[in-house]
């Protein structure tokens, strides 16, 4: 057995597809407009601690890698390595000025559509998985502790708007489209002399939505649920002089769960096994050489089972302290954790000042997927309507040892 095999199967796609950085509201919050608003927010974000983005270029291209290519992000890894990308497309309207009599109080609809995954790895799954075995010859590949994870889900939702605020708090019904997922919590490959035999331990889960539609589709229906999203901010002392505001916010993002149909597929394993190959004893035998697929899986005693099942979705929470200055200058830092494998807390500071209609900030940020990164965030106003761009990934995202691509755009009109 060819070992990329197993390496698959703990990596299963390193080019994940998509993702997004949560924005700090561009202006100050206008206290006296309760005006039908309209927005659209687009997010793109991969990133990874120490694969280059050469690699997932590559990757996503579809072109040949060549071995110094994949050799140079070996080199680059660590003990655990982590990997993400998720892709964020929402569209929002927000109208009324008075809901249950409480005037301010907007009612909003929101539809999203959301690609998410992130994975952790140790340095053992990629050289399998991009060189093979033959470098393990009597030596033992160490999985564990790896894990992927991939949703795609659209989202269709009704909501409450403070407008003196900017608090929010939204309803959504979920429609998942495809889901993958892999946790080795205990997992190595043994290669002995020779390759003539391959011993394995593993301990771990598999999730795969059905199979039996194209996943890829986004008019598929794999699973539905629900997920609840809000946003509470609080302000600290009165204003005074020179601060127009001093404000601390908690807000989740799509806190919510998703069954998966029956159609899917669950895998739990604990076992561990030697596999020497296959016995023919007869070569002209035809449909004895001919192996099919339940043939194989009980081969490798991988006997999936088929039914519905919960899943939780990779939600966001985040805590945001911000101050603005009468002067325009405004300083925010945020704290975010996203539930997703091989994210971790992201730090994220930034410095800015409105320059009449325009604002421009500095950021810098560390955590998430990726280690520290440096960007800029620029927004503009043109009548009623607000442009907002957040590159939070300039100073690493160019040149051949760079890391991570990230790119936000916002667009709000207010009539």
């Amino acid at each position: 057995m060819n070992s990329r095999w197993w390496g698959g199967a703990a990596l299963f796609a390193l080019p994940l597809l998509a993702a997004g950085q949560e924005r700090v509201g561009l202006f100050a919050q206008d206290t006296a407009s309760y005006c039908t608003r309209i927005l659209v927010d687009g997010a793109y974000e991969m990133d990874a601690n120490a694969v280059y983005n050469e690699l997932l270029l590559g990757l996503l291209n579809g072109g040949y890698l060549d071995r110094e290519l994949r050799q140079r992000s070996s080199d680059a890894l660590r003990g655990m390595n982590r990997l993400g990308q998720v892709m964020q497309l929402r569209a929002t309207v927000i109208a009324g000025d008075s809901v249950f009599r409480h005037p301010g109080l907007q009612w909003s609809v929101s539809a999203s559509h959301q690609d998410q995954g992130g994975m952790r790895f140790r340095p053992d799954v990629y050289d399998l998985t991009f060189f093979g075995n033959a470098a393990y010859e009597d030596r033992t590949a160490e999985l564990s502790g790896s894990a992927y994870e991939r949703q795609q889900f659209q989202t269709i939702g009704l909501g409450l708007y403070w407008a003196r605020t900017g608090d929010h708090v939204r309803l959504d019904f979920v429609k998942g489209q495809s889901l993958s997922a892999v946790d080795l919590d205990d997992a190595t490959l043994y290669t002995a002399p020779d390759g003539r035999r391959l011993d394995v331990r593993l301990n771990g889960t598999y999730w795969q939505s059905d199979t039996a539609v194209n996943g890829s589709d986004l008019r598929t229906f794999n699973g539905s649920g629900f997920a609840v999203s809000f946003s509470h901010g609080y302000i600290l002392g009165p204003e005074n002089g020179r601060h127009v505001r001093n404000r601390i916010t908690a807000s989740v993002e799509d806190l919510g769960l998703i069954r998966w149909n029956g159609g899917s597929q669950r895998l739990q394993q604990d076992t561990s096994y030697s596999y020497e190959g296959l016995r023919v004893d007869n070569i002209f035998d035809l449909d004895g050489l001919v192996l099919g697929e339940e043939t194989a899986q009980d081969t490798l005693g991988l006997h999936f089972e088929q039914g519905a099942y919960w899943r939780v979705m990779p939600y966001r929470a985040a805590l945001a302290y911000d101050m603005q200055w009468r002067a325009g200058w405004r300083w925010a830092f945020t704290l975010s954790q996203r539930y997703l494998p091989g994210y971790m807390p992201l730090y994220h500071l930034e410095a800015g000042k409105s320059l009449g209609h325009p604002f421009i900030g500095l950021s810098g940020q560390y955590g998430g997927f990726g280690d520290l990164r440096a960007g800029l965030r620029a927004a503009f106003q043109m009548g009623p309507a607000r442009l907002g761009l957040t590159l939070p990934n300039l100073a690493t995202a160019f040149g051949e040892k760079s890391r991570g691509l990230a790119a936000r755009i916002t667009l709000e009109a207010c009539f």
